[in-house]
């Protein structure tokens, strides 16, 4: 199914991001890209990257990508707008050598032209032939059918398709979706349930599902040894997390910075470099 395109919105504090702060992002031309590795378990070596989007307002201040995202789903054009933006950047300034994961959100994916052929997306998606994408699902029916229609498509393209964050708080899992992918990538929600009997039921469902059917497993959110083995317990081809920092690669545009002025209460807490890694996309 296609979204038709609908009218720019305004895009307001809703998500606690003022309208002042997505201007000023939607005004930048480029969106900083963090690629954290994919490292299987086992030999340790990077099997792949994935890239995600790191927003900074052009004070220097980073804003969380997350709010950012959510903020823009308020008016599809601009969505899509920065979606095809951090695309580009994540696919032109990407480590050599070893395959690349981006997420695609279907919203921005409808926007920029769903399934047609001038899909400027899928333009960018054909640049390299090692590319994956991580589909995003969000919280309903729509969103899952949506997704479908985009994994179709990928499927045409020689895509490899992921399903990101399955069992995390905000996402709805379809059976349709999961079923046509390649690799599943366990949320890192599985880590803080690791001492749940019913819980640990249910990932070695997901994890042998996986087996029988020839997908990848991927935990997210590894952050200690401990997680690790036990990530390497339940099953786990590769990981991804905090543990694995110092193989981090950062690109981020200059920004011609304005005076800082006051601290405003919309940007980043200071917080740990650990909490940060967890902020998706």
């Amino acid at each position: 199914m296609t979204r038709t395109r609908l009218r720019p919105s305004p895009i307001d504090a809703g998500e606690g991001l003022p309208a002042s702060v997505i201007a000023d992002i939607m005004s930048q031309r480029s969106v900083g890209v963090e690629y954290q590795p994919l490292v299987e378990v086992g030999t340790g070596r990077i099997a792949a990257y994935e890239a995600l989007s790191r927003f900074r307002t052009r004070q220097g201040e980073p804003v969380a990508p997350d709010r950012v995202f959510k903020a823009l789903h308020a008016s599809p054009p601009a969505l899509y707008e920065i979606e095809f933006r951090a695309k580009r950047d994540q696919i032109a300034h990407a480590p050599q050598g070893v395959p690349l994961f981006v997420n695609l959100d279907p919203d921005a994916f409808a926007a920029g032209g769903g399934n047609g052929g001038n899909n400027p997306l899928l333009g960018l998606l054909s640049l390299r032939n090692d590319i994956g994408v991580e589909i995003i699902e969000n919280c309903s029916v729509t969103d899952s059918r949506l997704s479908l229609t985009m994994l179709a498509r990928l499927r045409r393209l020689g895509v490899r398709v992921a399903l990101d964050d399955i069992g995390g708080g905000d996402s709805l899992v379809s059976f349709a979706v999961l079923a046509e992918i390649d690799d599943m990538k366990i949320a890192r929600d599985w880590l803080d349930r690791r001492d749940d009997p019913v819980a640990l039921r249910l990932l070695s469902a997901l994890a042998g599902f996986a087996r029988d059917t020839g997908k990848r497993l991927i935990f997210e959110g590894i952050e200690t040894e401990a997680d690790l083995a036990w990530a390497t317990r339940q099953g786990a081809d590769l990981v991804q997390g905090f543990l694995y920092r110092p193989q981090f690669v950062t690109w981020q545009p200059d920004l011609p910075l304005s005076p800082l002025g006051n601290p405003s209460p919309i940007f980043r807490p200071r917080r740990s470099e650990l909490a940060w890694a967890h902020e998706r996309r």
